[in-house]
């Protein structure tokens, strides 16, 4: 999950940034995660953690898309990751992408808990997506 390159400047800079979002200050956790990613692009939760920021606290699923998008190459097993995709999918009406994307996710074997309740209101199981 910590990129090798990753040393005690970065780690600070996750701090700060997680801080941030805790305190309400989206913009400027957004800014931080953004600092980071840029410095070590193969940080999946610095680009997990700008979706999230995008889609959950900013209702910006277009801006959240690339980052999820992202995130999923850098941590193909996170569910987090994986339903942060779907869901901005879903609202950028590509159900096909999403569906696509709920396979791949299931298809790789990855825990299902967040799904859990998007299948229940939808009536699907993860028999739909083997």
């Amino acid at each position: 999950m910590w990129s090798a390159k990753m040393n005690a400047e970065g780690e600070k800079i996750y701090k700060r940034a997680f801080d941030l979002k805790n305190d309400g200050k989206v913009g400027a956790a957004i800014a931080e995660f953004k600092q980071i990613f840029e410095r070590f692009p193969d940080s999946g939760i610095s680009a997990s953690m700008i979706a999230n920021i995008y889609y959950s606290e900013l209702n910006d699923p277009e801006n959240a898309l690339p980052f999820a998008k992202r995130a999923i190459e850098l941590l193909p097993k996170s569910e987090t990751a994986s339903f942060c995709l779907s869901l901005c999918l879903l609202e950028l009406n590509r159900k096909d992408d999403m569906y696509s994307e709920i396979e791949r996710y299931v298809n790789e074997g990855g825990k299902i808990d967040l799904y859990n309740t998007l299948f229940e209101e939808n009536g699907l199981t993860l028999k739909d997506f083997t």
